[in-house]
């Protein structure tokens, strides 16, 4: 396996697999991914019915199932779309786990999965942990998802780190952060 700058790490496991399984076509390399981007509508749904209920649930849906950003994210084999799949369940686990505890840890792997997809679901993670703590105001509930998120993170990306180092990861030659000022006035 190549790992490159910007190489999406889960998704490049997923698609050596897929073509194990069912052949080097251009349909098996995007498999994984069509079928992440599949599953975003019912965890949409799912996540949205648990915060604000079935109506909200089902607007979420009907928006989800037809954004073409999602469906070109589903369709370019990358991994946002299984970024973003783990990511909802990692809302839906944190929101099961203010009435049955154990799930925070597995909303915490979720969330290790989700790191692994794509490491700018970073910010992603970041806002569901900042909710579950705001929202529950409970270090109890905090702690097991944090834990879980980072031990498991931390081992998923072990190999790739001792092997190739973070600059692999975190480099990326054709992205560079703009200065504020100029992020500022190209926002509009």
């Amino acid at each position: 396996m190549l790992f490159r700058s910007n190489n999406h790490l889960f998704n490049t496991v997923l698609m050596h697999l897929s073509t194990i399984l069912v052949g080097g076509s251009p349909w098996a390399l995007r498999l994984p991914t069509v079928v992440a981007g599949v599953l975003i509508v019912p965890l949409s749904y799912a996540a949205m019915r648990l915060c604000r209920g079935s109506g909200v649930g089902l607007l979420t849906a009907a928006l989800v199932s037809s954004s073409f950003p999602l469906i070109e994210y589903a369709t370019n084999a990358r991994g946002y779309s299984l970024g973003t799949v783990f990511l909802l369940l990692t809302i839906v686990l944190a929101k099961i786990g203010e009435k049955l505890p154990v799930a925070l840890i597995l909303a915490g792997f979720a969330a290790a999965f989700a790191l692994y997809s794509v490491p700018t679901m970073l910010y992603g993670v970041a806002g569901v942990f900042l909710w579950v703590a705001f929202s529950t105001r409970a270090v109890r509930l905090l702690a097991p998802l944090v834990l879980s998120a980072v031990m498991l993170a931390v081992l998923l990306y072990a190999p790739v780190l001792a092997t190739v180092g973070v600059s692999k990861i975190t480099g990326n030659p054709w992205v560079a952060p703009l200065p504020f000022r100029q992020l500022w006035a190209e926002t509009p």
